[in-house]
């Protein structure tokens, strides 16, 4: 299965959290030490799977042409909800 994992630093090199994401769209929670309980879910996506329009666009095509990766995260604590698209390169 095709993961990223993400090793977070934040300002004065303190260690920030640590997410582990597996490119197959099921639904995982996750503690965050900034947000508190999350659940996301990402994905590996050609653009035209994209819904949202406004994250559709701009993409130069030597990045379109590998797939993206779409990330959707929601707070079980604070009520908030985002969606991310980033290259997808290797």
């Amino acid at each position: 299965m095709e993961r990223i994992d993400i090793n977070q630093t934040l300002t004065g090199g303190f260690k920030g959290t640590t997410e582990l994401r597996s490119l197959d769209w099921v639904e995982r929670s996750h503690y965050d030490d900034i947000f508190g309980n999350v659940m996301g879910k990402s994905r590996r996506v050609k653009l035209a799977e994209i819904e949202d329009e406004y994250l559709k666009t701009g993409w130069p095509e030597e990045l379109v042409e590998e797939g993206l990766i779409e990330s959707f995260v929601i707070s079980e604590e604070n009520a908030w909800v985002a969606t991310q698209v980033c290259p997808g390169g290797g």
